[in-house]
């Protein structure tokens, strides 16, 4: 105990205290002080990952049978035994195999619940000395799934140049009711900003700054590549980005902001008034209390339908606005730094899944070869012919 020569006061039972000042007083934290900063350090997405899988596995260990949580599993050999298992059979609710990308997520996720509450921890059930067996169906399960095509995970589809117009230019945006100057406003949001699909729900009004020129600063706090913590103690304050100062998009989000309520929530997207009495007499446009999760989960999709724009054979979600955004500034041959920039991503590896798909490169190349072979005479055929001389 460090003392200071001060007269301490009696302690109470089952109360560490301490004095390292005359202004301050430490008492013993509780159990759950602790562990609110443990649950902190984790990411949201990471641990929706973790407890989505971890209810599977345990799902299916009832289901056959086996008594305790996988926590309690004491044997190695068990372990993998179980897992092992577990691999061999796991389908989807529907019936249908999983993707290999699902797969390997779904060892990550029991892989960090078992290194935090596992007796057997510290463990890797991807290291094939630790786990032998596992490793070998784990890899002709992945190479048997590859060869059915289910080798990579359908992600958000982009939107065209003209379909964004498309959708900017639909009265469904009007700027003269709530609904329109919300779905706008979104718009915005997923296309310019770049947000990935879970931001938006997160998104606070007073992350948004008006700037000297009129412009507005979007404070991102906490992003996926700028968590803070330990391995990045100089990025707690998130990312920085910045409303493209066209006056028009100025005017359509100083017109949204002044349509909030004064005493609203601090969430960004509020629920919408759709009486046309109410806010055409009244003035009112917006509740004071955010859009429902679940709504604002499907608000890209449903907004885009609305537009016209076609969904079949493709996953248009709220991730397709950052995922337009990179791949539009890509096609207008920005450079990778450039596109980085606002994108956020903190590696140019990280930014190629996000380029043209492989089918768009695919065409391109082809309608090229193809116009070449049977179009002669053509733009396309001339500078071919000019670069084979």
């Amino acid at each position: 105990m460090i003392t200071t020569g001060y007269n301490e006061p009696s302690v109470p039972k089952g109360l560490v205290w301490y004095r390292i000042s005359s202004s301050v007083v430490y008492t013993k934290p509780t159990k759950e002080q602790k562990e609110y900063y443990k649950q902190k350090s984790v990411v949201e997405n990471t641990h929706l990952s973790t407890n989505n899988w971890l209810k599977k596995f345990e799902k299916y260990r009832k289901t056959i049978g086996l008594a305790g949580n996988c926590e309690n599993i004491t044997n190695l050999k068990d372990l993998e035994e179980q897992i092992s298992d577990y691999v061999t059979v796991m389908k989807q609710q529907n019936g249908e195999e999983y993707s290999t990308s699902s797969i390997i997520n779904a060892m990550h996720a029991l892989n960090r619940h078992l290194n935090m509450y596992s007796p057997l921890r510290p463990v890797d059930l991807l290291d094939q000395k630790q786990f032998p067996d596992l490793h070998l169906i784990l890899d002709g399960k992945l190479k048997e799934l590859a060869e059915l095509g289910k080798g990579v995970k359908n992600g958000s589809s982009p939107l065209t140049i003209e379909e964004c117009q498309q959708i900017l230019q639909s009265p469904i945006l009007t700027q003269e009711t709530p609904s329109g100057l919300l779905k706008r406003i979104f718009f915005y949001n997923a296309l310019f900003l770049g947000l990935r699909g879970g931001e938006h729900y997160k998104l606070k009004f007073n992350h948004f700054q008006k700037r000297y020129d009129g412009g507005y600063d979007v404070n991102i706090t906490r992003s996926k590549t700028k968590q803070g913590g330990i391995e990045d103690p100089n990025n707690g304050s998130g990312d920085k980005l910045r409303i493209p100062g066209h006056p028009s998009i100025i005017a359509d989000y100083d017109l949204f902001f002044t349509k909030r309520p004064i005493n609203a929530k601090e969430n960004f997207y509020l629920q919408e008034i759709t009486d046309e009495d109410v806010y055409i007499y009244q003035g009112k446009w917006y509740l004071k209390n955010q859009i429902g999760k679940l709504r604002l989960q499907e608000f890209l999709h449903n907004l885009a339908v609305e537009c016209g724009i076609s969904a079949e054979g493709r996953k248009i979600t709220n991730h397709s606005g950052r995922k337009s955004l990179v791949s539009l500034l890509k096609e207008l041959n920005f450079t990778d730094i450039e596109v980085m920039s606002v994108s956020r991503h903190k590696s140019i590896s990280g930014l190629k899944s996000y380029e043209r798909s492989s089918e768009k490169l695919q065409n391109v190349s082809l309608n090229g070869l193809v116009e070449a072979i049977f179009m002669p005479g053509t733009i396309s055929n001339f500078y071919y012919t000019k670069v084979i001389d």
